[in-house]
């Protein structure tokens, strides 16, 4: 008779990865507990005893990707000018999602967490704010800083996710160019007639 497999890390970290591909695949209505615990080889029990139940699963696999991504983000190097700084996070933002397709979709389309997970992690997915500070404080950009803050967000959300869908065949340079345009529109001369 073959020894029942630990429920440890390794297995946890398995069925989220397991988890995390079947969503991006199906969207949340197409993960079975059933399956997903006979393709990492183990048991439904083995799952809730890990995660306690399906929407704690949920929650768990939309937190490591999260994880993955501020990872990613926090990553991303400081430079003196601070609009080159902020093109150096959209670079890192975009990068980490051409990389992880699956892993994004979860993110932005396939799950939405509980409520406990949203509290949880409010602010600590908007990295972007405290560069629009330090932008704003050097004199690079100007306006309120959540419209700001949005709208530099927003771009680059919109050509990544375009791109990962497929609905665009994005570039560097026009990633670039675009980005650039956003913060151009910021800028404190932005408006003004010569």
């Amino acid at each position: 008779m073959p020894r029942p497999r630990p429920h440890d890390d390794h297995l946890r970290e398995q069925l989220l990865g397991i988890a995390t591909d079947t969503i991006a695949r199906t969207g949340t209505e197409g993960l079975s507990l059933r399956t997903l615990a006979a393709d990492a080889g183990t048991s439904t029990s083995a799952v809730y005893q890990l995660f306690g139940s399906r929407a704690a699963l949920l929650d768990a696999v939309y937190l490591r990707v999260l994880e993955e991504f501020n990872r990613a983000q926090s990553e991303a190097p400081m430079r003196d000018d601070p609009l080159e700084d902020l093109l150096e996070l959209a670079r890192a933002y975009r990068r980490w999602a051409l990389e992880n397709r699956n892993q994004f979709l979860v993110l932005v389309e396939r799950i939405t967490p509980s409520q406990e997970v949203v509290a949880g992690v409010v602010g600590h997915a908007v990295p972007v704010e405290g560069r629009v500070r330090r932008a704003m404080d050097k004199g690079a950009l100007s306006g309120p800083l959540e419209q700001v803050v949005l709208s530099l967000w927003a771009t680059v959300h919109g050509y990544t996710a375009l791109e990962v869908a497929g609905v665009i065949t994005g570039s560097d340079d026009d990633f670039e160019a675009i980005a650039r345009a956003t913060q151009r529109g910021w800028s404190p001369d932005a408006g003004k007639q010569t």
